[in-house]
């Protein structure tokens, strides 16, 4: 079956007030937006299973559209990441103002979490950056081990609820170094992301994105095939000497029209994350764009197997 994920960002608020919502409603837009997703979604059943992660402030809404059209479909939700800690029965319930434990993710009806997408990792960075100052650059290995770790808690307070996770890997242009890229040093930097799920079982539903964080943003080349396919058997024989067994790896780079068909044909990259749909402006997310990508990526796994 091919994952595909769906990692909407701003879309919470309209484009009038910064967001990239093409309402002035986003509730009622994700509303429409996921009921069209259930109708497309009818057309690749049995090939495609879907995620969508999305604002917390559209999870309801999401999870609601999505019980109206039907409770068999090929799509579920998920958030955009959950805090390190949560509420348990007896506990503190009330110490995580302004941020989402995953037990609420799971009451608002998710089925996933995304942790450690880069924009998560740079958050973290810079807020341990920020409070060492000047002698941030001497500890550099150590805020990235307790950036590594927190993610992981966060993974692991997901799995505890039962919710799957996708976990989000992938290094940064200092830690890619310069050409020839050194995989052995990229796979260093990979091996420390994944080591602190040690204890996990992955058979709860844990997924890895590869996200190439030197390739992420406006104006940046992704990476082709090869180095794709290089960095993805790396992550499956990491997760398997740290985890016990092989995990399923997407492409988080963002599958678009351009390269879908040909990460399709990698054979170690089971699906693959899409953000937006169009690039330019009007930049937003289209259904029936999705679906043209979707084919692409289907179209170069039939081929790479014919």
């Amino acid at each position: 079956m091919t994952r595909i994920q769906v990692n909407l960002k701003r879309f919470d608020i309209p484009k009038e007030a910064g967001g990239i919502c093409p309402s002035a409603n986003p509730v009622r837009w994700i509303d429409e937006t996921m009921t069209a997703v259930a109708e497309e979604a009818k057309r690749t059943a049995g090939r495609v299973a879907y995620r969508f992660f999305l604002p917390e402030a559209l999870l309801p809404a999401a999870v609601a559209a999505l019980g109206r059209n039907g409770g068999d479909s090929p799509v579920s939700i998920g958030s955009q990441g959950v805090h390190w800690d949560d509420v348990t029965p007896g506990g503190n319930f009330g110490a995580f103002t302004a941020s989402l434990p995953a037990s609420a993710a799971k009451t608002y009806g998710c089925a996933a979490a995304l942790v450690g997408h880069s924009e998560e990792r740079f958050k973290l960075t810079a807020f341990l950056e920020r409070f060492v100052g000047a002698e941030g650059a001497l500890m550099r290995a150590g805020i990235t081990q307790t950036v590594n770790e927190t993610i992981a808690l966060s993974a692991k307070r997901a799995l505890a609820v039962g919710l799957e996770v996708t976990l989000c890997v992938g290094e940064t242009a200092e830690e890619r170094g310069d050409e020839p890229v050194d995989f052995g040093r990229i796979g260093d930097v990979l091996r420390d992301q994944i080591a602190p799920l040690s204890g996990i079982d992955p058979a709860d539903g844990v997924t890895i994105a590869y996200e190439p964080r030197w390739a992420i943003g406006p104006g940046k080349t992704p990476p082709g095939p090869e180095y794709i396919e290089e960095v993805s058997e790396r992550i499956r024989t990491i997760s398997e000497e740290l985890l016990g067994q092989s995990i399923p790896v997407l492409y988080g780079g963002g599958l678009q029209r351009e390269n879908a068909e040909g990460i399709g044909a990698v054979s170690s990259v089971n699906g693959g994350l899409i953000a937006l749909t169009k690039f330019t402006d009007p930049i937003g997310f289209d259904v029936p764009e999705m679906g043209v990508i979707v084919d692409q990526f289907l179209a170069g796994k039939t081929g790479a197997s014919a």
